[in-house]
């Protein structure tokens, strides 16, 4: 308990806590939760970690992660908890767990994804890593330990992780152009990859519409690395994220590719084939390396064939799907597709959210995106974390 206990404490003192910075509350779990201090409780660091090292452990003999979570949920990230989701502050959950739990946690995830909510994890011990996979948001939001003297080794990388969550809203511009983001926060580092429908209809809009969100990025080996596919009825590579290493260069080629032209749409198996032969090291892709992987789908109809079992996938292996569709493309089908319908748009509303968060971004109100929502959830000890408009919870058991 104590090597968590200050991990926490060593944890928050990294952090800008305060009533419009980052919010801090603490619960504790082990068959039962229970609240320690919510996201209103305290509006002072000192307060806070005051109150985190006053902790003691609760004892308990199951561990019922499900519940828990749950408890999370519907406890504290709502507004009379001190949560301001409402204010489009991110959400996330910080899970530290040493052992299997003993109901069932699928209720819970699927809450957690529905609100919104980023989950990170840690194991320790005999935790269950296909327990964590689940639960957590992304791959590289999971961390494994054998013994809780080690974890004070995962601050720095996930004081980097949660940065990054905390500042990256999910919208193509602010997300995959950190635009208007105070240099300091941004999250330099991604692998794009765009797949665009190059139908006679709409193949040169896309190009255009790809190229002007290329303009905006920092394109380097040692940033942001971009591939490119576009299909029709097969898929054909334009390049991939290791072929150029300029903006220059990849604007060059986007200014003359030529749509491939065609009618039908097969969905499915351009997904399929991004999948399988751009995400990998062998194409570019730094997804070993923990960089976000992110595929931008634009396409203006809909598919023939089947695309559930790719846009699976592509979720399971926590790559971050924005469908953006226009002229006839289908919101259903474009809902499914995406890693969260949060990150559907069409054409002529990804311009206005952009100029929108660009207004957001640079108003007096939104200057400081430090802001974090923390919930600190303890199982014996759990921890919740929120980061201004993220919700970061920590869940520990022994």
């Amino acid at each position: 308990f104590a090597h968590v206990r200050d991990f926490m404490v060593n944890f928050i003192e990294n952090l800008d806590v305060g009533p419009d910075t980052i919010r801090i509350g603490v619960a504790q779990y082990s068959d039962d939760p229970s609240a320690e201090f919510y996201l209103n409780t305290y509006s002072t660091k000192t307060q806070v970690l005051d109150a985190v090292k006053g902790l003691q452990l609760r004892g308990g003999e199951e561990l019922k992660t499900g519940a828990a979570l749950q408890f999370l949920v519907d406890s504290y990230f709502t507004e009379s908890a001190g949560s301001r989701a409402g204010d489009g502050v991110p959400q996330a959950v910080f899970l530290i767990t040493s052992n299997v739990s003993s109901d069932d946690i699928s209720q819970a995830e699927q809450a957690l994804k529905e609100g919104s909510i980023n989950a990170f994890c840690i194991g320790v011990r005999n935790a269950d890593p296909n327990e964590l996979t689940q639960i957590a948001s992304f791959s590289t939001f999971i961390a494994m330990s054998s013994e809780f003297r080690d974890i004070a080794n995962l601050q720095q990388q996930f004081l980097s992780l949660v940065s990054d969550v905390a500042l990256a809203e999910y919208t193509p511009w602010t997300f995959i152009a950190d635009e208007g983001i105070p240099t300091r926060f941004q999250a330099t580092r991604r692998d794009i990859v765009f797949l665009f429908d190059g139908t006679s209809s709409v193949g040169k809009s896309n190009r255009d519409f790809i190229l002007k969100i290329i303009n905006k990025l920092n394109i380097d080996p040692d940033a942001v690395r971009v591939g490119l596919v576009q299909y029709s009825d097969n898929p054909r590579t334009e390049f991939n994220l290791s072929t150029y290493q300029t903006k220059t260069q990849v604007q060059r080629h986007l200014r003359n590719l030529k749509p491939k032209g065609g009618q039908d749409l097969n969905t499915g198996a351009a997904l399929d084939y991004v999948f399988r032969n751009h995400f990998n090291s062998s194409a570019g892709s730094r997804k070993e390396q923990g960089i976000p992987q992110i595929l931008v789908l634009l396409t203006g109809g809909r598919s023939i064939d089947d695309f559930r079992q790719a846009a699976s996938a592509l979720k399971q292996d926590s790559i971050m799907t924005f469908a953006i569709g226009s002229k006839n493309a289908d919101q259903a089908e474009l809902d499914e597709i995406a890693f969260e319908p949060s990150l559907v748009f069409n054409v002529g509303n990804v311009i206005v959210t952009m100029l929108c968060n660009y207004v957001k971004r640079n108003s007096n109100s939104f200057t400081q995106f430090s802001t974090v929502d923390c919930t600190i959830f303890l199982h014996r000890l759990s921890s919740i974390i929120h980061l201004n408009g993220k919700a970061l919870a920590w869940f520990e058991s022994y």
